[in-house]
C-alpha cells in the first residue's frame, strides 16, 4: 500500500475544502484515476444525512501527499444516495453522473452535467428501480463494420469479402428464387440491441451479423464464421443464435459446430435476419441471500410498515419470503414466491409482536437453502440513550460520539443538561445512532452532566444519561507528547521476552508504534491504526531483534513519545 486516501487512515492534507469534511467522504463508491492524474470520487450520504451526494475531483500530489479540491458538482437540489452510484468524465468534458441508489426512491437515475456545472439531461425512471452505475457511451449501431454482397446467387459456397471483409461464409444447400437476386452480409462490431434468449441468458460477442435478401423466398444451408477474423478464443464453447429481425424479437440457439482444420463455425440456418456469436455463462448456483435489514433482534415501530432487505448472492430470477410469528414459520403471516426485488414492505406489524423472517433464492438451478433467519419485534416508538450512560470523562475541545437506540423515523434533538438542569441544546440531528460532537472550550469542568436525547415529534418519547459524567480540562497538550508522556506505560523493563504497552488516549487517533536500535535504525513498524478514546494496550516480541538496547516510539496524532527498554538473552 503507497498511500491512504480519506477515510480513518487517510495521510493526505486537503486542499480547498476543509479536512474533517473532506475524509468523512470517503465512505461511497467509484473512484477513478483521471487521463490527467488526478482522482474523481462519488460522494454518498447516510440515511437522515441532510447533505446530497456528489462528484468531488481532486489534484493528487502523491510526493507531498497533498489533494487539493479542484471540481465539486452538488446539485441545486439534493439528490440523496445511500449506495451505488458512479461519475464518468465524457470526452467533451462532461460528466455523466449515475445517481445509485437515488434512482429507487424517485430521485432521477442519471444525469449529464457541464464542466461549468449546467445540467445537460437528467434522466428518470420508475420509483423502486435503481441502477448500481450508469455509463454513456456513443453508440453507432446503424453503421457497419463490413458490407459486402453478391449478385444471382446460387447453391454453393460465397465468400463474403467482397471490398470489406466480413468473415462470413454462406453455404447454400438449396433456395428458392424468382430469378435475379442478391444477398448482402453486414457485420457491426456491436452487441445486439435489446436480445431476448429462451432459459439462461449465454455471454454474447460484442459483434453481429446480419444477412438480407432480394428475390429469394426460401434458403437452407449453413452460416460460417471464421475464427481468426472474429477474435474467437474459445471456439469450442460457441453457438451461434439467430432472430429473424433485427433489433427485436427472440434470439434461437442453431446447430453449431467447430472445425479444427479450417478454423471455422458453422451454424445451419433457414432464415435470413441477425446472427450472434455466444457461449455460456458461468454454471449458476442457487445460494442463500443474506438478510440485512432489520437485524437479528431490533426493536422496529409497531407504527410503520417494515421494511426488510437481504442481499443476493449469485444468479437470481426471483426470491420466496416468509414471515411468521414463530421460529418454525408454522404461523405464517407472509408465504410470498416469485418476488423480483430483495426489498419487501411488511405492512401493518401486530403491536408488540415478535416475528422471524427468511428468504429463498430461485434461479435455473433451482430453489436455495433458506437464508439464516432473523427476528424483530415490533413494539411502541423509544428511544434509548447509550453513550454517554455515566462515569466517562470527556476532554473539552475533543469529538466523542453520542450513541443511541431508537425505532423512529423523525430527528432526534440532543440537549446537555448540568446539575440536573438544561445548559444548552447540541442539535437537532437525524434519528440514525449515532452522533459527532465536538466538546465546546467554554464549558466548565464537573462531574454533573447529562445528555439528554428525545424525539422531535414527540416530546414525551425522551432519554437521559443514567448517570453522571464529567468534562475535563487537562493539561495543555492534552492528545499531544506531553499527555502521552504522562500515561504511557511499558513493563516489564528489562524483559526476556515480551513487551507491554499500556497508554491512554485523550482523543480519536491513528497510533503507530515504531521501533528502534540504539542507534536510531529503524527495525519494526507496528501500526494499529485509528482508535477511540480511552485506555488501550498491547504486546510485542522482541526476542528475534538483534541488540540489547531498544527505543519504543508512541505516535498518536501529533503526539510522539519514546521509552528505552533493555532485553535480556
Amino acid at each position: 500500500i503507497m498511500w491512504h486516501l480519506g477515510g480513518k487512515l487517510n495521510m493526505f492534507t486537503f486542499v480547498g475544502v476543509d479536512s474533517a469534511e473532506a475524509v468523512e467522504w470517503f465512505d461511497g463508491h467509484d473512484v477513478r484515476r483521471l487521463p490527467d492524474g488526478n482522482i474523481s470520487y462519488f460522494v454518498n450520504t447516510d440515511f437522515g444525512s441532510p447533505e446530497t451526494s456528489k462528484i468531488a475531483v481532486f489534484k493528487m500530489d502523491e510526493e507531498n501527499l497533498i489533494a487539493e479540491l479542484v471540481w465539486l458538482y452538488e446539485p441545486v437540489s439534493p439528490v440523496m444516495s445511500m449506495a451505488m452510484g458512479n461519475g464518468q468524465l465524457l470526452p467533451n468534458g462532461n460528466w455523466f453522473i449515475g445517481w445509485g441508489f437515488a434512482s429507487f426512491m424517485g430521485y432521477q437515475i442519471c444525469s449529464e452535467i457541464t464542466a461549468d456545472k449546467d445540467t445537460v439531461m437528467d434522466l428518470y425512471s420508475t420509483p423502486g428501480v435503481s441502477s448500481y452505475r450508469a455509463y454513456r457511451f456513443e453508440l453507432n449501431a446503424d453503421e457497419p463494420a463490413a458490407v459486402a454482397e453478391e449478385i444471382d446467387v446460387a447453391p454453393g459456397e460465397w465468400v463474403f469479402n467482397w471490398e470489406d471483409t466480413t468473415g462470413i461464409t454462406i453455404d447454400i444447400e438449396s433456395m428458392t428464387t424468382g430469378g435475379y437476386n442478391k444477398m448482402t452480409v453486414s457485420r457491426y462490431n456491436y452487441a445486439p440491441v435489446k436480445p431476448t434468449f429462451p432459459g439462461k441468458d449465454p455471454v454474447a460477442y460484442p459483434v453481429r451479423v446480419v444477412v438480407e435478401a432480394t428475390a429469394i423466398s426460401a434458403i437452407a444451408g449453413d452460416i460460417i464464421f471464421d475464427v481468426d477474423e472474429f477474435g474467437i478464443t474459445n471456439p469450442e464453447e460457441i453457438t451461434i443464435f439467430h432472430r429473424e429481425f433485427p433489433g427485436q424479437g427472440l434470439f434461437i440457439p442453431l446447430t453449431t459446430s467447430y472445425n479444427n482444420v479450417t478454423g471455422e463455425i458453422s451454424a445451419a440456418f433457414d432464415k435470413f435476419g441477425e446472427f450472434i456469436i455466444t457461449y455460456p455463462d458461468v454454471p449458476s448456483i442457487a445460494f442463500a441471500p443474506n438478510p440485512v435489514y432489520p437485524v437479528d433482534e431490533a426493536n422496529v415501530n409497531q407504527e410503520y410498515p417494515v421494511r426488510l432487505e437481504w442481499s443476493p448472492r449469485g444468479f437470481v430470477e426471483d426470491f420466496a419470503l416468509q414471515i411468521a410469528r414463530d421460529m418454525d414459520f408454522t404461523d405464517l403471516v407472509v408465504d410470498e414466491t416469485g418476488l423480483k426485488s430483495s426489498i419487501y414492505d411488511f405492512a401493518d406489524p401486530d403491536d408488540n409482536t415478535t416475528y422471524y423472517w427468511r428468504a429463498m433464492t430461485s434461479n435455473d438451478a433451482g430453489d436455495s437453502e433458506w437464508s439464516d433467519t432473523v427476528s424483530f419485534h415490533a413494539g411502541a416508538p423509544s428511544v434509548e440513550l447509550s453513550v454517554p450512560n455515566g462515569g466517562e470523562e470527556w476532554q473539552v475541545g475533543l469529538n466523542y460520539f453520542i450513541l443511541w437506540e431508537d425505532n423512529i423515523p423523525e430527528d432526534v434533538i440532543l440537549e446537555l443538561h448540568k446539575a440536573d438542569a438544561l445548559l444548552e441544546v447540541i442539535g437537532t440531528v437525524p434519528s440514525n445512532k449515532g452522533y459527532r460532537w465536538r466538546v465546546p472550550t467554554a464549558l466548565e469542568p464537573g462531574d454533573d452532566y447529562k445528555v439528554l436525547i428525545r424525539s422531535m415529534d414527540d416530546e414525551a418519547l425522551m432519554d437521559i444519561s443514567e448517570f453522571a459524567f464529567s468534562m475535563i480540562d487537562t493539561v495543555s497538550g492534552i492528545g499531544g507528547t506531553s499527555y502521552l508522556e504522562q500515561n504511557l506505560v511499558i513493563y516489564p523493563n528489562p524483559t526476556e521476552n515480551e513487551l507491554n504497552i499500556q497508554y491512554q488516549l485523550a482523543d480519536y487517533e491513528n497510533v503507530t508504534i515504531r521501533i528502534y536500535d540504539i542507534t536510531g535504525r529503524l527495525l519494526n513498524t507496528v501500526s494499529e491504526g485509528y482508535q477511540v478514546p480511552g485506555e488501550h494496550q498491547m504486546q510485542l516480541n522482541l526476542q528475534p531483534l538483534e541488540g540489547n538496547l531498544f527505543i519504543i516510539q508512541l505516535q498518536a496524532g501529533k503526539g510522539v513519545v519514546h521509552k528505552k527498554v533493555c532485553v535480556i538473552k
